[in-house]
């Protein structure tokens, strides 16, 4: 293994890598791309949210492809195991081509299978004793190709890949540069018929992506820092134009597009923080969405910190007030509650109340759980946050967060 592997290699505080092995296209009409690329030759596995797949692009590429279109995989809902290991199962060798053609959870579904086929496995690949893992011998990665259909999740441009198992509610995740896709199609008319109610925190997970970046104490570099500063301001301006002005034309929807993937190759290049890891234990108990969850933890997130990443908040703030001067943020205050009106607006706030009130475990179990899974991840509580923190101040962020959505 390689002194300098970028698969098992992190930033630190005076070493840092800056790694993205893909390719991003963009801009209207760029969907078509896709059978550019495909016309190579060469067998084919198509996942696609179950939304598209009667749509007159995905019947008229599956009829250009014909006889190498190998399979066709649905995906609707939460990626989950069991599809997964049905899929590997099933195909006894890998394809030359995914195509994924969807939001994160057909993306995570093909990388799933991907890393099943690649590596053996799908459960923890790139963590813990599988970290550095090399694929298996005679198993070489296919054509990678990824067509965004929310604007939110970064999946295609990520390393990480996360699903769920319906029979222990617990998540299954890995991470490799070898799931990332080889080619990124961003195309705005594959966004532009999605409601605000799915727009809107769709971006937010976008948002949540950039800003836990942009926090990072040691893994953070200039290069991240670039992106999400510029992500965070495209996001926010953009939405407004769809949201609050009315815009159907292509350019809003293209830059939160744009900024979705940069995400995706900003967080990969560091670590999720502890609003991801509560969220994730609190979707394993609620029928909420995974940018719902992370919308319950991020106010009490900002007042945990405050004070404590003052350089931080002043340096996106002087960006805002450069590039969308019409937010009027003084503080991030301001942010929150940019975000917070637009979650009322869509009516999804109301929602989040509701869901979180039927809970299938008990408050305090709940919390319990919540706590666990943000305290295993001590190299963000202790060293990337931007303050070190005891289990009590986890604790009382944890209630304070719950509490302000009723429970």
């Amino acid at each position: 293994m390689p002194l300098l592997d970028v698969e098992t290699f992190y930033n630190q505080q005076n070493l840092k890598r800056f790694f993205f092995p893909g390719r991003i296209f963009w801009g209207t009409d760029c969907r078509y791309r896709l059978r550019d690329l495909v016309d190579a030759g060469g067998t084919i596995a198509l996942f696609v949210d179950a939304y598209f797949l009667e749509s007159e692009f995905i019947r008229e590429f599956r009829d250009r492809c014909g006889s190498r279109m190998v399979l066709v995989e649905p995906i609707g809902g939460m990626p989950r195991t069991e599809q997964v290991k049905r899929l590997v199962e099933r195909m006894d060798r890998l394809p030359d081509w995914f195509v994924s053609v969807g939001g994160g959870s057909s993306m995570d579904t093909a990388k799933a299978v991907m890393a099943g086929l690649l590596f053996g496995s799908y459960d923890g690949i790139g963590i813990g004793e599988r970290r550095g893992i090399r694929p298996l011998a005679g198993a070489g990665k296919p054509a990678f190709v990824c067509l965004p259909t929310t604007a939110g999740t970064g999946a295609d441009a990520s390393r990480y890949y996360v699903i769920y198992d319906s029979g222990s509610r617990t998540k299954v995740y890995g991470r490799s540069w070898s799931l990332v896709a080889d080619w990124i199609l961003l195309d705005p008319a594959l966004v532009r018929s999605l409601p605000e109610r799915l727009l809107v925190p769709s971006a937010f997970d976008a948002f949540v992506h950039l800003f836990e970046s942009f926090l990072c104490r040691y893994e953070r570099s200039w290069f991240g820092e670039m992106i999400s500063l510029d992500g965070i301001t495209r996001i926010l301006r953009s939405l407004d134009r769809i949201v609050r002005r009315g815009e159907r034309d292509d350019d809003p929807y293209l830059q939160l597009l744009y900024s979705a993937t940069m995400a995706g190759v900003a967080v990969s290049n560091i670590r999720t923080g502890m609003i991801h890891e509560a969220a994730g234990a609190l979707l394993e108990h609620t029928a909420l969405s995974h940018p719902e969850t992370l919308f319950v933890f991020f106010r009490e997130t900002c007042a945990l910190y405050r004070g404590h990443m003052a350089d931080r908040e002043a340096l996106l703030l002087r960006r805002l007030s450069a590039e969308y001067p019409e937010l009027g943020a003084a503080s991030l205050d301001g942010i929150l509650r940019w975000w917070e009106d637009h979650f009322e607006r869509c009516g999804i706030t109301a929602g989040v109340v509701r869901a979180i009130g039927q809970a299938d475990v008990p408050a305090e179990e709940l919390k319990e759980r919540i706590f666990e899974r943000v305290h295993s991840d001590r190299v963000w509580i202790e060293k990337e946050g931007p303050l070190p923190l005891e289990d009590s101040r986890i604790r009382a962020w944890i209630a304070a967060s719950l509490a302000r959505f009723g429970l």
